[in-house]
């Protein structure tokens, strides 16, 4: 999911830099309130998307009535949510920076790369390690760690039950870490722009 809007952002920053409405609105905005929008409009997007095919998904759930679907949890769907949107607001600003730092679309995809790796590679870690055995060291540390928690922390909590303290350091570190993560991306998009 982060990789799928993410590219959305990183294009829009891409074409921002190419063509000369960045110039016009550079003279309104400072490049961070630019930024800042474009990866605020893109997300309200991607939650309004997700919203959409979750209430699809749950009417057709209640008419068809006979889904053979495991049982969740309010704890675990909001967790799910918390996350959902805290690892999509950091990876939409990791994507916005990568994005600032090339000139070309053609350039696009050298750039995101690394991030694309990383994501799946995290998602792999967490169907492999964190679901099969969640109380291990590496499930632990994975679920805690500010850039793979968003993918590892909420299979943690639906297949084990992980203590409190580990779910709060987990969202506090997150937490913390996004707006590094937005002041980052915002100097490396001023310096792209200016």
């Amino acid at each position: 999911m982060p990789i799928i809007y993410g590219v959305w952002i990183l294009n829009g920053v891409i074409e921002e830099k190419t063509s000369r409405v960045v110039e016009v609105l550079m003279g309104a905005i400072r490049p961070w309130q630019l930024l800042l929008g474009k990866v605020c409009g893109i997300l309200a997007l991607a939650l309004a998307q997700i919203a959409a095919a979750a209430g699809t998904a749950t009417l057709l759930l209640v008419l068809v009535r006979d889904a053979d679907l495991p049982d969740v949890t309010g704890e675990v769907a909001a967790f799910a949510i918390v996350y959902a949107v805290l690892g999509l607001l950091l990876y939409s600003f990791v994507y916005a920076a990568a994005g600032a730092t090339v000139s070309r679309q053609e350039e696009a995809q050298s750039v995101t790369m690394p991030i694309t790796f990383t994501l799946l590679g995290v998602y792999m870690l967490s169907l492999i390690v964190v679901i099969q055995n969640p109380d291990s060291t590496v499930a632990r540390v994975v679920s805690i760690i500010p850039f793979s928690s968003p993918l590892t922390m909420t299979p943690r909590i639906a297949v084990s039950d992980p203590p409190l303290w580990e779910i709060a350091l987990s969202l506090t570190l997150l937490l913390i870490t996004i707006p590094l993560v937005i002041r980052l991306a915002g100097r490396i998009y001023t310096g792209a722009i200016l």
